[in-house]
């Protein structure tokens, strides 16, 4: 969990500040409290999801179901509750979690 905080909240961040937004310091405090959310959110359902499907899906399969769920609620969570565009909002959760699925499965692979 820890691992998936240290690379959205910050990547996140990073990634918004690439487009316009307003300067005024509370829509960025407000977009940080949005990523951790949604990480506390989705993280434990991925992990329960993978375990519930494993059953009935390989690997791969399982990684695609997961991940592709876990992206669109994340982005809808940006854009309504981040204040940002459906197109940044869906994005944003989109570049987030694959570069979480990134350094978790690199960790995975070689740590």
């Amino acid at each position: 969990m820890l691992l998936t905080l240290a690379v959205e909240v910050p990547l996140g961040l990073a990634v918004a500040g690439l487009g316009r937004w307003p300067a005024d310091r509370r829509h960025w405090l407000r977009l940080a409290a949005v990523l951790v959310a949604m990480s506390l959110i989705t993280h434990p359902f991925a992990w329960t999801l993978n375990v519930d499907l494993a059953p009935h899906l390989s690997p791969w399969a399982r990684v695609a179901v997961i991940e592709v769920a876990v992206a669109a609620f994340e982005g809808l969570l940006l854009w309504r509750f981040g204040r940002l565009t459906p197109a940044r909002g869906f994005g944003l959760g989109a570049v987030v979690n694959a570069a979480s699925f990134g350094v978790g499965l690199l960790f995975f692979l070689y740590g």
